[in-house]
């Protein structure tokens, strides 16, 4: 049998599955799973934005954005607007205490990965140098 668990793809699987799971383990102390984070990072980047174009970026299905917006709204970190001849359609935002989360959730998330660099012995330079390149890569579409 072949051992494939030293493989790079899969030692890459493992980096991000326990990262995320280290996230969800921060997150809470907040109010928030690593899931609401992402779309709150995602509709940061994007500005106002829509349901769709949020989907789009993260990868997922409309109705799993959908859901996520809606507890977000609830909770008054989002706001949404139907926009005018548009159907269905709604511009989604950060309200500012969803800025505000926002910011103290990346800050405490950042300082959990620079604590377990310093432990590994590495620097934000030295991963960035690996996923840029990744990333661009398979963004591009000239993944193999």
């Amino acid at each position: 049998m072949i051992d494939r668990t030293s493989q790079p793809a899969y030692a890459l699987h493992v980096v991000v599955s326990l990262l995320d799971a280290s996230a969800e383990g921060i997150l809470p102390s907040l109010g928030l799973t690593y899931s609401r984070y992402l779309t709150l990072l995602t509709i940061e980047r994007l500005g106002e934005t829509t349901q769709r174009a949020i989907a789009d970026a993260m990868r997922l299905t409309e109705p799993a954005v959908s859901r996520t917006t809606r507890a977000l709204q609830a909770d008054g970190h989002v706001a949404t607007d139907a926009q005018a001849g548009a159907g269905n359609r709604r511009a989604v935002r950060l309200t500012p205490a969803g800025q505000a989360l926002v910011g103290t959730a990346a800050d405490q998330l950042e300082a959990a990965f620079g604590t377990l660099l310093e432990a590994a012995g590495l620097r934000s330079s030295d991963v960035l140098a690996l996923t840029e390149p990744l990333i661009t890569t398979l963004l591009e579409g000239k993944e193999a």
